[in-house]
């Protein structure tokens, strides 16, 4: 007999032996229940150490990245320019090639004058000086003088611009120093040089060869170049003295001549001199005198 409360629900046309049956076949689908359930935990169990181990590793990755190949290769040369090797300076200066000094004047050697003149050269595009002027002077005119006349004889390599040679301006300094003895001047005359040849008063000696030695009967002649330094001296007369030296030495005047200053520049004149009884075998001396100043002497023997 069944209660109110019976919780049975098979049908009432049910037998037990169905019901059994359906009891069993139901077991089966819960087994398999449970055992994708046990894999599912067994595969997180084994996943999450090796996420943990992959998520602790990338700090350390970050800290010591790893360079690529690429970043142990020296950097490339800069790209390089094709015209940058033939690109020209925009300006080279000129530069002197010759340096020929001017000649000391010789009224400034006679007044022991120094100095230094500035000039300013203007060149050409071929290297020859154009132009000089002084821009600044030594103080004496002599010398800014015989600096200009010696800057416009130097020869330059030319300024050049982007390759091309241009004219161009450049300042010179020109120094005029003692020489290391003063040459002896008196009353606006200096002797240069004082010697003998073999010939007659009035040859041109240009080409004479110094003759030290003669024999007694030989024509001697002084030659004797000289320069004015000063226009007051023009007019006055150079003397030379034919100066015999004994054995003991001495001087003993043989002969003497003179011959008038001239001016414009380097000068000379021939004084021949032949003694009627010949000339007495020993040593000479020439002797050039401006009054009684020395200004030169020469040397000759007579065996």
């Amino acid at each position: 007999m069944a209660g109110a409360g019976s919780c049975d629900h098979r049908p009432a046309d049910a037998k037990p032996g169905e019901a059994r049956a359906a009891a069993g076949a139901i077991a089966p689908r819960g087994d398999l229940l449970r055992a994708r359930n046990a894999v599912a935990w067994i595969a997180v169990a084994i996943a999450l150490p090796l996420a943990g181990s992959c998520l602790a590793a990338d700090p350390i990755l970050q800290q010591s990245p790893v360079p690529s190949p690429t970043a142990l290769l020296p950097p490339p040369p800069p790209a390089s320019d094709s015209t940058q090797s033939l690109r020209l300076p925009s300006y080279v200066p000129p530069f002197k090639l010759t340096n020929q000094p001017p000649t000391f004047p010789e009224e400034a050697l006679c007044r022991q004058l120094t100095g230094q003149t500035k000039l300013v050269l203007t060149i050409s595009p071929t290297g020859s000086v154009v132009d000089a002027v002084v821009e600044k002077s030594s103080g004496h005119p002599s010398l800014d003088s015989a600096a200009h006349d010696a800057g416009m004889d130097w020869k330059f390599r030319p300024a050049f611009a982007y390759g091309v040679p241009v004219g161009s301006r450049t300042r010179v300094p020109v120094d005029f120093i003692a020489p290391a003895e003063w040459p002896h001047c008196s009353q606006g005359v200096r002797v240069l040089s004082t010697y003998t040849v073999l010939g007659a008063e009035g040859t041109d000696t240009g080409a004479a060869m110094l003759t030290p030695m003669f024999a007694p009967s030989d024509k001697v002649s002084a030659v004797v170049e000289y320069v004015v330094t000063s226009p007051d001296a023009v007019g006055e007369s150079l003397s030379v003295r034919w100066i015999y030296l004994d054995d003991a030495g001495h001087p003993v005047v043989r002969h003497e001549q003179t011959s008038p200053l001239q001016e414009g520049g380097r000068k000379r004149f021939v004084l021949a001199c032949a003694l009627p009884a010949g000339w007495k075998p020993g040593r000479y001396q020439i002797e050039v005198r401006l009054k009684d100043d020395i200004l030169g002497q020469g040397e000759f023997a007579v065996r």
